[in-house]
């Protein structure tokens, strides 16, 4: 095979070589970033972070075939390329260049899958082997692939714990903090997951009996609420959280909600008012999360009826055809996954209760498969999840070996190279 300067820059992004690297001078190399590639003028990669010998340096990284390419290209006398901390070449020709430190790359790659990496670099799919394989579910891959989706599963727990451990062991505390980030999906997570942290749940459980109260709390904290709306439900709800936020001193120091590029019944005005409608039917979160045994039981509590004046607006003052706003299948089970099997582990794990495990991985089963881009790819090499627990582990796949181009390190990846 030929090869070239794209295969070179795609080994030394993805990292496809032995950690343990030399300088052609005799210097240790540990790379803490390769940095970002550069497609304007200058050097390849920029701002990368390497120790390089018992000095660290950030700077610029540039790529060749050979050393004297450097030169030739005229980049000696090219004041773009005076922070260059790294020349990397695949051959030193022991060309003259003393500008950087010389890594000659093919010393430390193994040749036999530069084929395989080629193929790699040729794939337009977020699955890099999607044109080159067709996986057979047999024994080996199905374990494999269950075990990822199990450590995916106890990584969520885990990181739930830490939370819990910031609110010194208060469940329904760190519950709250999941379920507000959880409600506010991608978009809006991070606004939804600061206002939880700013309105503790013991507050708004305070109120759960006024339906007025608590979505005047959510709403207001979230800064959706103005004075200057018409709507008479709209001023109510200004009044009422200016003199909730009057009584118990609440701080309001979120980043804004976001409407744009999404549905109208996904507006953070129709979340947060079906959190409000939830919060009301819900006397313990943790009560809640370890009496979930099936999707059904699960979405009674969800079938919650919002405000009557949301049926008729998706946001403050603008009358709309009226709409039932319940929340969606796909919705709950993002939430199941999400929220309620994170912290049915956690509680198995931390009480000694296996059988919460146990029930957190029979929702998973019992739940249907996600679906979204990274399953679509999958289902192209014939890994096609039955449920969630098997979409689970198709994420974690992704997320752990296609996304880092880890082929060699990924079952279905390194049983194509030994094919190959």
């Amino acid at each position: 095979m030929i090869f070239s300067e794209n295969l070179l820059h795609f080994i030394w992004d993805k990292k496809l070589f032995n950690e343990k690297l030399i300088t052609v001078c005799g210097k240790s190399v540990e790379i803490i970033n390769t940095g970002t590639r550069n497609t304007n003028q200058g050097p390849d990669f920029l701002f990368a972070r390497l120790l390089i010998g018992d000095t660290e340096w950030v700077g610029n990284v540039e790529l060749h075939l050979t050393t004297q390419e450097y030169n030739k290209h005229g980049h000696d006398n090219d004041y773009n390329y005076n922070n260059v901390i790294l020349h990397v070449v695949w051959r030193h020709d022991h060309s003259a260049y003393s500008q950087s430190p010389i890594l000659s790359l093919s010393s430390f790659v193994n040749h036999d899958l530069l084929p395989f990496y080629a193929e790699l670099l040729k794939s337009q799919s977020i699955i890099p082997c999607v044109n080159s394989v067709l996986v057979k579910m047999d024994g080996p891959i199905s374990i494999w692939l269950n075990s990822l989706s199990d450590q995916r599963q106890l990584n969520r727990a885990i990181k739930f714990s830490e939370l819990l451990h910031l609110f010194n062991g208060n469940w329904e505390e760190a519950i709250w903090i999941m379920l507000c980030r959880n409600f506010g999906l991608t978009v809006n997570s991070n606004s939804f997951n600061q206002l939880a942290f700013s309105i503790p749940f013991s507050l708004v459980k305070k109120y759960r009996d006024s339906r007025l109260s608590v979505e005047a709390l959510l709403m207001g904290q979230a800064g959706i609420l103005s004075a200057a709306f018409n709507d008479q439900y709209a001023k109510q709800l200004w009044i009422e959280f200016n003199r909730l936020k009057a009584l118990h001193k609440i701080e309001a120091h979120i980043p804004p909600v976001y409407f744009l590029r999404m549905r109208p019944t996904s507006f953070p005005t129709i979340r947060l008012a079906q959190l409000a409608s939830f919060i009301r039917k819900i006397n313990s979160l943790l009560t809640f999360c370890k009496s979930c045994e099936s999707f059904e039981s699960i979405q009674s509590f969800f079938n919650v009826e919002v405000t009557p004046y949301w049926h008729t607006h998706f946001v403050f003052d603008r009358l709309t055809v009226p709409q039932h706003k319940s929340l969606g299948h796909s919705f709950i089970v993002n939430l199941i996954i999400n929220t309620i099997v994170p912290v049915l582990i956690a509680y198995g794990r931390m009480s000694g209760e296996k059988k919460y495990i146990l029930q957190a991985n029979e929702l998973l089963i019992q739940l249907p498969p996600e679906s979204n881009k990274v399953i679509k790819e999958l289902k192209k090499i014939g890994v096609i999840p039955r449920n969630a627990k098997e979409s689970q582990s198709c994420l974690e796949l992704y997320a752990m070996y296609c996304s880092k181009i880890q082929c060699v390190q990924c079952k279905i990846g390194s049983s194509l190279i030994i094919r190959d």
